[in-house]
């Protein structure tokens, strides 16, 4: 599969290619980090006994600090190249 990317000027230049099989992976690798996100952030509000709106307040907080962490480390990964 591929797009072609187009210009400020609206001229197509060449096209990108996207493999199936890595958006697949991706797709797989990103699942897995929700489940395991979810358990380990369910796992430690048990532990921590935090229960109702503290309990989900402290799931969104893990999921949005994780957000952020891959949200940094992309763009010091882009930011290298």
């Amino acid at each position: 599969m591929s797009v072609a990317k187009v210009t400020k000027d609206g001229n197509k230049s060449e096209p990108v290619a996207y493999s199936d099989a890595a958006l697949r992976n991706n797709a797989v690798v990103v699942e897995y980090c929700r489940t395991s996100m979810a358990a380990l952030s369910g796992s430690t509000a048990g532990v921590l006994g935090l229960t109702g709106l503290y309990g989900f307040a402290f799931y969104v907080f893990a999921v949005v600090s994780l957000w952020v962490m891959f949200m940094l480390m992309w763009t010091l990964q882009t930011d290298e190249s």
